[in-house]
């Protein structure tokens, strides 16, 4: 039948679509509240994007023609024939839109599947799109999340966004590339008395992102908050695409509620990296220049074992080496001629390198450098020389596609990378779909542990965009992220044959490269206001691998960091240390250092309760305080256990515990641990913690 006006139920959760399979409704059929509602002018379903001549065109399903519906045993399809754009021009390409409901969930699963038979490419997909957020409650207290790896926004931010200043009526949107900046695939959308999911169930590295818009257009005082996934098909005539699984569900208000049910479908595949359990128990990592980006030599080659002695005296087994020859091919340094590459060190500098690694090595370090094996000045010789013009990221059109950065804190248009300096140190890009770029990889590694290190800081492993260098061979553009992660599991491979126990540290993290990489890093998470919070929801969200905290010390005012570093250690995260912008070393900062050896104590005679246990947030515990105390909770094999800190300052909290709430729970009452190691017995599953500014303690329940 023509038309598909039609309302599908599971669990609680209902949706309703009209004749054109538009989405204008989301009910919990429990309580009754509509948590979208999309009057018709912004009902949709999805949007595809094509390539013309030049340009791309628009096809949205609120303009196609009315789809067929078709029953299957576990739910429907819409069948979508000859789409059109918004002038009637017909194109040949058929979707099918297929819904089912799994048993015994309130979720409603969607994917899509795209045949096409015009003589265009398809190049995006939005799907689904869905619109019309209704707050149940205050809408002041509503959140959107779009993954764990970004602070939430207020939907009723999205008034502001209705015009942009060219006055085209599209309205502003607002979205986060994944898998890198939402981390984990999914948006939620909660108030105080409910809320909606939307998960992306894909299993491969595929690059998409999600998104909010305002679909109010022209109307200024109107607010009608949307959600989508995004994806980078590339569909030549004659070829199909599918779409992963996306589901869709209302909850009780809890973002956690949407965690665990992506966190429970991903346990059932996704494998973490089998890190050393040293690396788990480390309280982190020392970061020091040797030589920065400028030139300017900071510490000498010849002192790496004196750094590594003070960083282990402190209880920080963990070097990472920054220096000007592993730090990337940004742009003619001084120092370091146009035709010096990666690793080029003079022979007496590469002497003087090994056997400093060597000794603190030997000493009892592990030690490692920071190496950017991704980017490219196209201005340096080694680029000419080597011909790597086709061995770099394009675009849709074939231009290069560069990034910029600022080399120096100087201000003014020199160096600073905005869009009108005089001074390009811009760099291209190198594709993870050439050979040529992994042989290089390969290669540089073989002679970084023939430097003696240990371990690896892979520099910016991820990509954000879709590479369309290799499309006439069979690169899949939205597949450019997957071949980054076959990249660096050949490194880890050839890593660890080496070195067993090594590890590997990125930036940013990436819930489809735990399996290759330990460990992770990024300044946002601990520069930006809200950083630490992100990172709570980073560990709840995908607890199976290693989240550091930059811990940015001043070596004028150290004890500034050490309320950071509390908070820290309760979530369980690992440090990031740096002293005085990565110039100075621990040694500069005694008091600081005294601070974190106490932690990696702490940590080393409490790791079967917090870092080898599963990390609960806030849930199970209840926390009274009017001092700004943190308690965050655990789950492990041998009970409940809850870390509370004192970041701020001195105070007092009452913590309750949940025992039902936990898989383990233990009996009444349990242990304490202080700082000092000093170890207590107490009774009863309601307590009152009395701290002091920066304290810490481990109740193991």
């Amino acid at each position: 039948m023509m038309g598909c006006k039609v309302t599908m139920k599971n669990g609680r959760t209902e949706i309703r679509l009209d004749e054109r399979g538009n989405i204008v409704a989301v009910t919990d059929v429990k309580t009754g509240h509509r948590y979208f509602e999309a009057p018709p002018s912004a009902a949709r379903l999805f949007h595809l994007m094509i390539q013309v001549p030049g340009w791309c065109r628009p096809i949205a399903s609120h303009e196609a023609p009315p789809p067929s519906l078709k029953d299957t045993p576990d739910g429907k399809v819409l069948v979508y024939k000859n789409l059109l754009v918004d002038d009637g021009q017909v194109y040949d390409i058929d979707v099918e839109v297929h819904f089912t409901m799994p048993a015994d969930t309130d979720e409603i699963l969607m994917s899509m599947r795209l045949q096409n038979n015009s003589n265009n490419t398809v190049i995006g997909a939005t799907f689904p799109w869905v619109n019309g957020w209704q707050s149940p409650a205050d809408p002041a207290e509503d959140r959107v999340q779009l993954g764990a790896g970004v602070s939430p926004i207020k939907p009723a931010a999205l008034l502001e966004w209705r015009i942009p200043a060219w006055g085209n009526g599209i309205g502003e949107e607002y979205s986060q590339d994944h898998p890198v900046f939402t981390i984990v695939p999914w948006i939620d959308f909660s108030s105080l008395k409910g809320g909606v999911s939307c998960i992306n169930y894909q299993k491969t590295s595929r690059l998409c992102y999600a998104g909010l818009k305002n679909m109010a257009e022209f109307h200024p005082t109107d607010c009608i908050p949307g959600m989508f996934w995004g994806f980078y098909p590339y569909v030549t005539p004659g070829k199909s695409w599918q779409s992963p699984e996306v589901g869709l569900a209302v909850h009780d208000g809890d973002w956690h509620e949407t965690a665990d049910r992506y966190r429970a479908w991903a346990d059932t595949w996704l494998k973490s990296a089998q890190s050393d359990p040293d690396i788990k128990e480390s309280i982190g990592s020392l970061h020091v220049y040797l030589t920065d980006f400028t030139g300017i030599e900071h510490n000498s080659y010849d002192s790496i074992p004196e750094i590594a002695a003070e960083a282990r005296k402190y209880g920080v087994k963990e070097l990472c080496i920054w220096d000007y020859l592993t730090l990337g091919l940004y742009c003619p340094f001084p120092g370091r001629g146009g035709d010096i590459d990666l690793l080029k060190y003079p022979p007496q500098d590469k002497r003087r390198i090994k056997d400093g690694i060597r000794k603190a090595v030997e000493e009892g370090s592990d030690v490692s450098a920071l190496i950017n094996f991704r980017l490219i000045n196209s201005m340096l010789d080694v680029f000419k020389e080597n011909d790597y013009q086709n061995d770099t990221v394009k675009t849709l059109y074939g231009d290069d596609r560069r990034e910029a950065y600022i080399l120096t804190p100087v201000p003014g248009k020199f160096l600073l990378n905005s869009g009108n300096n005089y001074l390009d140190c811009s760099c291209n890009v190198f594709t993870p779909f050439s050979d040529k770029v992994h042989r290089r990889v390969l290669r540089f590694l073989e002679e970084y542990l023939d430097f003696g290190y240990t371990s690896l800081f892979y520099d910016q492993p991820f990509e954000l965009y879709p590479d369309y260098s290799r499309t006439d061979s069979g690169g899949i553009p939205e597949n450019t992220h997957a071949a980054v992660l076959d990249l660096i599991a050949k490194v880890r491979k050839e890593l660890r044959r080496k070195n067993p126990s090594a590890a590997i540290m990125g930036e940013y993290c990436d819930i489809f490269a735990i399996n290759v990489i330990d460990q992770w890093m990024c300044w946002t998470w601990s520069e930006c206001p809200g950083g630490i919070e992100t990172l709570a929801k980073l560990r709840y969200s995908i607890p199976q691998t290693i989240l550091n905290y930059v811990l940015s010390v001043d070596s004028g005012l150290p004890e500034a960091c050490l309320g950071q570093a509390s908070h820290a250690f309760a979530i369980g995260l690992h440090l990031f240390l740096v002293v005085d912008a990565l110039q100075k070393t621990l040694s500069a900062v005694p008091q600081v250092g005294e601070y974190v050896r106490k932690l990696a104590a702490l940590r080393k005679h409490c790791a079967q309760r917090i870092v080898h246990a599963r990390f609960c947030d806030s849930r199970g515990v209840t926390v009274a305080t009017d001092d700004g105390l943190v308690a965050y909770s655990y789950d492990s094999p041998s009970g409940p256990a809850v870390v509370i800190a004192a970041p701020e300052k001195s105070g007092s909290a009452e913590i309750q515990l949940q025992r039902e709430y936990f898989s383990h729970q233990g009996s009444t009452g349990g242990t304490v641990c202080s700082l000092d190691l000093d170890v207590r017995e107490i009774s009863g599953d309601v307590q009152t913690f009395q701290l002091e500014k920066h304290d810490v303690v481990v109740w193991m329940a």
